[in-house]
């Protein structure tokens, strides 16, 4: 046997391992539902792997649901179908792959986005718009302090 053969047996054992050991509904545990049982680019995974360690998807998904129906039966669960479908999941998302019966699924709470439109205070502001101030701090024209002191008559030392 090659070293690649034992690298893939090894990835293999993971997953079963994660079946196995891993909590219901967990990322792990979702992960290698869809990696046994999700269509789409699981699937091709799934069969690269069997070309390497000479196999076939079937043997592959008739033990992991062995796994899956022994635990659902110790937790009192009803067994998995084997010919349930499963849906493919894409790259980024959460590997939910509806392998649990809608009994065992726990509602998803969405965060609520209320929006609310606060009107602005009318507050009467005292002057006309045309007035002019008698000082402008922004005038790029206003003398420096130093030249104030020196127009009012007081010398610096």
């Amino acid at each position: 046997m090659d070293s690649y053969h034992h690298l893939w047996l090894s990835v293999l054992q993971t997953a079963f391992n994660d079946l196995e050991h891993e909590p219901f509904n967990s990322y792990w545990h979702n992960e290698a539902m869809s990696f046994f049982f999700a269509s789409g680019p699981w699937a091709d995974s799934r069969q690269a792997l069997c070309d390497m360690i000479d196999c076939h998807p079937h043997d592959l998904h008739r033990s992991a649901l062995r796994v899956i129906n022994r635990r659902r039966l110790e937790q009192g669960l009803p067994p998995m179908s084997p010919r349930t479908p499963q849906p493919a999941s894409g790259p980024r998302l959460p590997a939910t792959s509806g392998i649990a019966p809608a009994e065992d699924r726990k509602p998803v709470v969405w965060p609520r986005l209320v929006a609310a439109f606060n009107e602005p205070e009318r507050r009467r502001r005292g002057g006309s718009p045309a007035k002019t101030w008698a000082y402008n701090p922004f005038n790029p024209f206003r003398p420096l302090p130093s030249e104030h002191n020196q127009a009012a008559g007081g010398e610096a030392d």
